[in-house]
C-alpha cells in the first residue's frame, strides 16, 4: 500500500544500508575479533556506537534494558558493557529497531528518521532539509529509500525538503 510505512521493510532497509545484514561487522570493516582496543566504532548489523546504546534518549530504552529482556544478567551499565552487548546480533538488532522507532516518532517520516539514524538526531541540519545534511547522509537516505522501495514495490522518491523549513523556535525543540 502506497503511503503507509512498512516498518519491517524500513528496518530491513536500514540494516542493509548499515551492514549488508552482516551480524559481526564494525564501522572499520574488520571482524570484531580483530579489533583490539576499539573504543569508538559502530558495531554489529545495525552499526550502533556504544555511547548511543548506553544513553540513547528520545524515549528509547538503553542497551542494558534491552539485553535484560533477552535474559542477560547486566551488572555494570558502562560503555564497555554496552560495547560487549552490541556484539550480540539479536540485542544489536533489538536496540537498533527501538532506536529507529524513536527516530520515526521524533521526525515523523522515514527519510528524516533514516537521516537521523545515520547522522545523529541532534544535528543542526535535521529539520532543515537536505541542504543542511552532509553528502554522505543524503546518499545514505537515498540508499535506504532504494532498499525500502525494492522490498515494498513502491517507487516513492526521497522525502526530505531541499531547503530549510521555517518553524517557530522552540516548537519542536524538546
Amino acid at each position: 500500500m502506497a503511503g503507509i510505512l512498512d516498518k519491517m521493510a524500513f528496518f530491513d532497509a536500514i540494516q542493509r544500508a548499515e551492514s549488508s545484514v552482516e551480524p559481526y561487522t564494525t564501522s572499520e570493516t574488520k571482524p570484531l575479533s580483530q579489533l583490539r582496543g576499539n573504543k569508538k566504532g559502530a558495531i554489529g548489523p545495525m552499526q550502533v556506537k556504544a555511547p548511543t546504546a548506553a544513553d540513547p534518549g528520545y524515549g528509547v530504552p538503553n542497551i542494558f534494558e534491552i539485553a535484560r529482556g533477552f535474559g542477560f544478567d547486566v551488572a555494570n551499565e558502562d560503555i564497555d558493557t554496552a560495547r560487549m552487548l552490541l556484539q550480540d546480533p539479536e540485542v544489536n538488532r533489538a536496540f537498533g529497531e527501538a532506536y529507529l522507532e524513536g527516530m520515526l516518532n521524533k521526525f515523523g517520516n522515514m527519510d528524516e528518521a533514516a537521516a537521523a539514524y545515520n547522522w545523529g538526531p541532534g544535528e543542526k541540519g535535521m529539520g532543515g532539509g537536505a541542504a543542511g545534511m552532509p553528502q554522505e547522509t543524503r546518499e545514505y537516505v537515498s540508499k535506504v529509500r532504494q532498499f525500502y522501495n525494492q522490498a515494498t514495490g513502491q517507487t516513492m522518491p526521497v522525502n526530505i525538503s531541499p531547503r530549510p523549513k521555517m518553524r517557530p523556535k522552540g516548537l519542536l525543540d524538546q
